[in-house]
């Protein structure tokens, strides 16, 4: 948490009064691109081939983890013209479909042409490490530079991969950390419908965005990019429409509701799921804050404790855009607008994330695939400090 806090403060304090210009993209390639795109390709193509063999040694299973199963039924009752909502009965238990549409939508693909679905978060995943990549050595010519790139990119994989392999195989989390490299990369996009496509794909497949849009349309209105976010607004409320409210929300308004409710009721059974020391397992991982609410709060019912962990998470995560924005509301002037942006997410997320209600460590994946992503983007931009 310290260093991902960090990470955003530092940022920030790099182009911190400082005159910013996007570094000018060549339209040509040299040897040099040629070596670290071939390199890139082995590095990616090389962790597929790993991530087929441990898929194949881990069949998917329900009672490994009814993350992947659970997008299986909603996939299938998609493709069968079903309705995609109804409570999940197929594993012997009543449980409501969560799931937002973009984090399974992607799967109807490994449905149609079956296949295994996890393939599908890796792939998602190579492109957005692709495209990223390819911003990167559009500014940069060095070899040892972009060799260095890749391995930071391609590196975390392997390390999870390795060291952890059920963060990929038993959940779909590689996808949605996809949604917010690219997210990091729109901001720093001049296309408005990628960005608006960018932000609606985060939007659509976790809640963790909400708090910090209202922050960043603040920043866009402060820098006078209100015709950027007017349109990039418009993308958005489009693409939910189109894919959530007309073909789900519509059909029943009460989803988001009931897939709220039923956060509560897995976090509790999470928080009374003891391991031999007598703990919650999940929550003394070391992924998050939410251990010191069950044992500092020990006097108090377990439903009690979930709920003043809510509301704290939901204090800090709003209070840290407030303070985020009255900080640029006097700051602006100092620091570009994009910066800021990217900035200004990866601290909202740090707290986000530290204070969710069951700290799942593989929730920690999107966090680290951020900062890779925003690490690639503040490269394109030249500093020139001010006297």
């Amino acid at each position: 948490f310290a260093s991902s806090i960090c990470f955003g403060i530092m940022l920030i304090y790099k182009f911190y009064k400082a005159e910013v210009d996007n570094v000018i993209e060549r339209k040509s390639f040299n040897k040099s691109n040629y070596i670290s795109y071939f390199l890139f390709l082995v590095f990616l193509v090389t962790g597929g081939v790993y991530f087929v063999k441990v898929c194949n040694a881990l069949p998917i299973d329900y009672r490994h983890s009814d993350i992947v199963p659970f997008v299986q039924v909603m996939c299938k009752r998609f493709l069968n013209g079903k309705y995609v909502y109804s409570p999940i009965t197929e594993f012997g238990y009543n449980a409501a479909a969560t799931y937002l549409p973009m984090h399974w939508l992607p799967y109807t693909v490994a449905e149609i042409f079956h296949f295994d679905y996890r393939y599908i978060s890796y792939a998602v995943w190579c492109l957005a490490s692709f495209f990223l990549f390819t911003r990167v050595t559009k500014t940069n010519n060095n070899l040892r530079s972009q060799i260095l790139l890749a391995i930071l990119l391609v590196g975390p994989y392997y390390l999870i991969l390795i060291n952890d392999s059920g963060m990929l195989t038993l959940t779909v989390e590689l996808l949605i950390a996809s949604y917010y490299m690219l997210l990091i990369v729109g901001i720093n996009q001049k296309n408005i419908i990628l960005q608006g496509l960018f932000i609606s794909f985060c939007l659509l497949s976790r809640y963790s965005l909400v708090l910090w849009l209202p922050l960043a349309a603040f920043i866009l209105i402060i820098s006078n990019n209100k015709a950027i976010l007017f349109k990039t607004g418009l993308v958005v409320v489009i693409t939910v429409t189109l894919l959530y409210i007309l073909p789900f929300l519509s059909k029943d308004h009460l989803i988001f509701y009931k897939s709220y409710k039923y956060y509560d009721i897995a976090a509790l059974g999470e928080w009374r799921s003891l391991d031999g020391d007598g703990h919650p397992f999940q929550l003394y991982q070391g992924s998050g804050f939410a251990y010191i609410f069950y044992y500092k709060l020990s006097h108090m019912s377990v439903e009690a404790r979930i709920k003043i962990l809510q509301m704290v998470h939901f204090i800090c995560s709003l209070l840290i855009t407030v303070i985020m924005g009255c900080w640029y509301w006097f700051k602006n002037k100092y620091i570009h607008y994009r910066i800021f942006l990217m900035g200004s997410f990866k601290i909202y997320l740090s707290v986000f994330l530290v204070l969710i209600q069951v700290p799942y460590p593989y929730l920690m994946i999107v966090g680290n695939f951020v900062s890779i992503a925003i690490f690639y983007e503040q490269l394109r931009y030249r500093v020139v400090y001010k006297n």
